[in-house]
This record gives C-alpha cells, sequence and structure tokens, in this order.
C-alpha cells in the first residue's frame, strides 16, 4: 500500500497520557493563577520542551486569563 509522502502518525498510550496531564496541569494551574502571564510562565516551568508553547499555549493562557 502507498502511503504517499506521509507516514501514518501512530500515538501510543504513553503520549497519551502525557498530553492528559498537559491539561491537567493547564487546569490546576488556570485555577491558582491570577493572569495569562502567571499561567503561561508556570506551564513554561514544568513544560520547558513542549512543542510550540508561543502560539499554542499563549492563546490558551489568554482564552482563560483575559
Amino acid at each position: 500500500m502507498n502511503k504517499g509522502r506521509f507516514e501514518k502518525l501512530t500515538i501510543g498510550a504513553l503520549e497519551v497520557e502525557e498530553t492528559r496531564k498537559y491539561i491537567r496541569d493547564f487546569d490546576r494551574l488556570a485555577e491558582t493563577t491570577k493572569t495569562a502571564q502567571e499561567l503561561y510562565d508556570k506551564m513554561l516551568e514544568l513544560y520547558p520542551t513542549r512543542v510550540n508553547p508561543g502560539w499554542a499555549l499563549w492563546s490558551s493562557a489568554r482564552a482563560v486569563k483575559p
């Protein structure tokens, strides 16, 4: 079977659990921080190498802490 230029992305149980933990941490910190900047900074402390913190994380922080 020809998959073309792109291989199928397979997400394993570890990646799913890591994502769930990230979301739980975001929700927990959203309850305890006062500003979008504080939430953003706290998440970066926990996840300094997470993909796309500049747009995705900042947009999420701004959405819950306008």
